[in-house]
């Protein structure tokens, strides 16, 4: 026979009934609140939102809750969990035995995690039954008085950002007042939620749309650009300016048969430096606006040799030498050729110096072999220092032109041994006797100090140059040079051994500067290691940590136990 504990409470929806006379927390929703108590850990992260995406397993941000990020326990959690975990059973019930625990970031909890029928339903208990969903939870806890659902929600990014109509179709149907239209469009634009604006644009008051039509135009939209025309809604000539710098050539089309701002020179400058032929064709045969010297500059610089050569037989403006300069700079040998036989305006120094820094060889070549400009005194030096060993070759066996010891020592600091050995081989100027070993030692690249040390160039050393040695990442092979060179390690850089050395160049350092040892230089000094506990008991004002950190530290004396020789 069925007890009344199986008939009745063993049933939701009549436990719901039941549990409804009595008060607090009901029954059936209790153990949510006891496990919140009892089962919920908080972990404080950094307040920002890159975190959101990088919390342990297990764990759920504050953020994807909808809570108060600077209240660790918020009450709120179990109401906002349920909303999290779609159980609009669950949200009932707790709303309406803790109705002190509804506020407006519910709803917005609901919109996040796309539960519509929790937040059609919290929508609807705020005008009937829930009155506390119109409280504003941040906006209470900072002592401000509650903003309307309607000022921030429909602009937040839980909601704009979903791109989803039928999110702000909901909640303009429970809409309490205007929305800030102003704020709207902009946000929906730079989202690129084209859903969502779509329905703005049909629902909004046209003094709300003002000044959209430009933006929509440069996105391309010709669905949504017809419509805020038909509503009546004005641009400018940036309209078609954007729209043709980005290649919409539907927009563009549609502006110009059904509009009358037209457009500036702006519109096929920017179509050509984006390489929209189409756009560019359109606008010469259509349009009277023209471009200036820029749209051939600006295809050159990006390659498009395409609209060079329609640009070069439609139109007049011409180039200037940026055009080659710079489209040598992006190695476009075509475009380069092409301006060099076809145009007159040529190019400056600048077109040699930037196809050498940048590394192409073939419009080096065709420069040298076919324009007379020349280039810059330190072109050899500038290709050295970026490592371009075959341009450097080829420049040197030209033997026209020079370089500067600057050639060596830049290639040396950049890590170009290649470079660094083909300019000892094969020219005369060398490089600096202090600058060059320098460069490369401070960049850690040991094979260049090697190859230098052996052409006979002298290792830094003072003091100060050995220190910053043991911190590179091949201290080890570099102190062992400065041992075959014969320089002496300094006796006073135990400290820096100690601190950034690993044990084979303590070994190194003890053997070849045993002056260290000598009690003249007792360095009671705190192990890197031990700086990190040492910092954790400042934190937790640990004072008795501090001191047996001290002692122990102090008692190793400069090198650990395990190193010390006197045995």
């Amino acid at each position: 026979m069925a007890t009344f504990v199986d008939a009745v409470l063993h049933q939701p929806e009549l436990a719901a009934v039941v549990f409804g006379y009595q008060h607090g927390v009901y029954e059936d929703v209790v153990s949510r609140f006891r496990d919140f108590h009892r089962l919920v850990d908080f972990m404080q992260l950094p307040d920002d939102p890159c975190w959101d995406d990088e919390y342990p397993p297990n764990t759920i941000g504050v953020r994807t809750l909808c809570l108060n990020v600077l209240n660790t326990r918020d009450p709120r959690f179990p109401l906002h969990f349920a909303i999290l975990q779609g159980d609009l059973a669950a949200t009932k019930r707790i709303l309406r035995c803790r109705p002190d625990l509804a506020y407006q970031e519910a709803i917005q909890a609901a919109i996040k995690q796309d539960h519509l029928d929790i937040a059609t339903y919290l929508l609807e208990q705020r005008v009937t039954q829930v009155p506390e969903l119109n409280r504003n939870f941040d906006d209470e806890y900072h002592g401000r008085p509650s903003r309307l659902l309607d000022d921030w929600l429909p602009s937040c990014r839980s909601t704009l950002y979903k791109n989803d109509a039928s999110i702000l179709a909901l909640l303009w149907a429970h809409r309490q007042r205007d929305w800030d239209s102003d704020s709207l469009v902009p946000i929906a634009l730079q989202a690129y939620a084209l859903e969502a604006l779509g329905f703005l644009i049909a629902h909004l008051p046209p003094s709300g749309l003002r000044g959209a039509l430009d933006p929509v135009a440069r996105q391309g939209h010709l669905p949504l650009v017809k419509t805020l025309h038909a509503r009546g809604l004005s641009c400018t000539t940036k309209a078609m300016d954007r729209a043709a710098a980005n290649g919409h050539l539907d927009v563009v089309t549609f502006l110009h048969e059904k509009r009358s701002e037209g457009c500036t020179t702006e519109a096929m400058d920017w179509a050509a430096a984006n390489g929209h032929l189409d756009v560019v064709t359109f606008l010469h045969e259509k349009r009277s606006e023209g471009c200036t010297t820029e749209a051939m500059d600006r295809a050159a610089v990006s390659g498009h040799l395409d609209v060079v050569t329609f640009l070069h037989e439609k139109r007049s403006e011409g180039c200037t030498t940026k055009a080659m300069d710079r489209a040598a700079f992006n190695g476009h040998l075509d475009v380069v050729t092409f301006l060099h036989e076809k145009r007159t305006e040529g190019c400056t120094m600048a077109a040699l110096s930037g196809a050498t820094v940048e590394g192409h060889l073939d419009v080096v070549r065709f420069l040298v072999a076919h324009r007379d400009e020349g280039a810059s005194c330190v072109i050899l030096d500038s290709a050295a220092a970026e490592g371009e060993l075959d341009i450097v070759t080829y420049l040197n066996e030209l033997g026209r032109f020079p370089c500067t010891t600057s050639a060596v020592d830049e290639a040396a600091k950049n890590g170009h041994l290649d470079v660094v050995d083909y300019l000892l081989t094969h020219r005369r100027e060398g490089g600096s006797r202090d600058d060059a070993v320098r460069g490369a030692l401070d960049n850690g690249h040991i094979e260049i100090v090697q190859r230098l040390v052996a052409a006979g160039y002298p290792l830094p050393t003072t003091n100060r140059s050995i220190k910053r040695v043991m911190r590179k990442p091949g201290a080890l092979a570099l102190l062992q040079l400065y041992v075959a060179q014969g320089v002496p390690l300094p006796s006073s850089s135990a400290k820096h051994v100690q601190k950034y050395g690993g044990d084979d160049i303590a070994q190194l350092y003890l053997q070849h500067a045993p002056a260290a040892l000598s009690p003249k230089y007792p360095i009671p000094v705190i192990w890197q290691y031990g700086l990190d506990e040492i910092e954790t008991a400042l934190f937790n004002k640990d004072l008795d940590l501090i001191s047996e950190q001290w002692t122990r530290d102090s008692e190793e004396g400069p090198f650990p136990s395990c190193m010390n020789t006197s045995s």
